[in-house]
């Protein structure tokens, strides 16, 4: 599939979503305030963390072998089927472990009590939260780039609804239930799935294929480590919670929240297309590396020229996107931008490594990171103040970018070393002196 017509069947969906999630983002932020913030966001992360798990930690395995079976419908739909049939049992297992727990959990995560009946009605949908992701990444995987795009701005529309339905009447608590209501409806949205030889209603009774459960079981190192972000970002909300006082915090959350909504544009755009092809392309050491090239070459000018604007817009960003309650945001946007830039650049590094099977070198990258945030963002911030968070956020994205420079340099000396013919072998030399 052509880069650029990727982009263009997924503009409109991009749009809407966009659109949508900035009027979601005025409106919550208008009602709830900084406060109200952190609390959604200390909620989502931990929503994040449910759904690994409730997908039995089986994302990055599906999305592989869906993508190297695309052609064999039967296939898939064994695949797909043996996703779902894990969701439903570790569903369960959450349910049981969260009726018991549900108070702790809730005073964990919340530092307050009055939250935790949500938590309960979190594990009974997580169910449908899980199916959602596995739908969407085989939709992704089999490059249905028009139903993907639906389906995003399905889910976009479906959070502004339940959001304005419960927002007016009960605050914070009906931001919250409105997080989970729009997965279940987003699964009914999926049961209308036309045309697609993999989806049926036997998809939906347990039954596993054992070939493919072990394959898919061979990726859950790469999608544990993927864990570590929203239970870190949770841990480091809390303390500056407590450094701080829940506004500080708060306002440091919608910073975070903004970075992450823009640069979702192109790690989308990476999601969507570059994942899907590399690992059509990997077999062709050759192709691979030039897909590569290319990779870099429309990315880093799109990061730069999106963080610039968004630091430059800044001042408009917060009065028209948020409210006046985050002016104190206004210092924190310098170095946030430029640690995106380095953060997307070396996430598509990251996304190249695992494609190439270097799993051990993709999990040491996002654990570095990870590690790297954990102490950098507490340092800083003990050291500055609120602005020392994206100073260390900005340091811990060059690190990342750094380490995935030298483990994909690694990994193109040694395609270069493999099985090229030495014609391509010039050629690909002389790509990697450009580059």
């Amino acid at each position: 599939m052509n880069f650029y017509k990727t982009i263009s069947q997924s503009a409109i969906s991009t749009a809407i979503t966009i659109l949508v999630g900035l009027i979601i983002t005025k409106i919550t932020s208008t009602i709830i305030g900084p406060n109200g913030t952190f609390i959604n966001g200390q909620f989502s992360a931990y929503q994040s963390l449910l759904v690994l798990v409730g997908t039995g930690l089986l994302g990055n395995g599906l999305v592989r072998q869906v993508s190297e079976h695309k052609e064999n419908a039967e296939k898939v739909k064994e695949i797909v089927r043996t996703a779902l049939s894990s969701s439903l049992i570790l569903g369960a297992i959450v349910v049981l472990i969260t009726v018991v727990c549900y108070n702790s959990i809730g005073s964990k995560i919340m530092n307050r009590s009055e939250y935790n009946y949500l938590f309960i009605i979190q594990a009974v949908l997580l169910i449908f939260a899980s199916y959602n992701y596995h739908f969407q990444a085989t939709l992704n995987s089999l490059q249905k780039i028009k139903k993907y795009a639906i389906a995003n701005i399905v889910v976009a529309c479906l959070s502004l609804v339940t959001i304005l339905a419960l927002i007016f009447q009960y605050r914070i608590h009906g931001i919250l239930f409105a997080l989970l209501l729009t997965q279940f409806l987003m699964f009914i949205f999926y049961l209308f799935l036309k045309n697609e030889a993999w989806f049926s209603r036997d998809l939906f009774y347990p039954k596993w294929n054992k070939e493919f459960l072990k394959l898919m079981i061979a990726f859950i190192p790469s999608m544990l480590i993927i864990m570590v972000n929203p239970y870190n970002l949770m841990m480091i909300r809390s303390g500056l919670e407590h450094k701080f006082n829940q506004e500080t915090a708060g306002i440091w959350t919608a910073m975070m929240l903004l970075s992450e909504r823009y640069m979702s544009i192109l790690i989308t755009f990476i999601g969507i297309y570059y994942v899907p092809k590399l690992i059509e392309l990997k077999s062709d050491q050759y192709m691979f590396i030039r897909e590569v090239r290319k990779g870099f070459k429309r990315l880093i000018p799109l990061v730069i020229i999106f963080s610039f604007l968004i630091w430059l817009c800044r001042d408009l960003i917060i009065l028209i996107i948020l409210s006046p309650a985050f002016k104190p945001m206004e210092p924190l946007f310098l170095f946030q931008t430029i640690g995106d830039v380095f953060k997307v650049i070396a996430y598509f590094m990251a996304i190249t490594l695992f494609v190439k099977d270097k799993l051990y070198k993709y999990i040491s990258l996002i654990l570095i990171f990870e590690i790297s945030l954990f102490f950098t963002i507490p340092y800083f911030s003990d050291q500055y103040g609120i602005i020392g968070a994206t100073y260390g956020y900005a340091l811990s994205t060059f690190v990342y970018f750094l380490v995935a420079l030298i483990f994909l340099w690694e990994t193109i000396i040694e395609v270069k070393k493999s099985v090229l013919p030495n014609s391509l072998k010039s050629d690909l030399g002389k790509l990697i002196k450009k580059s």
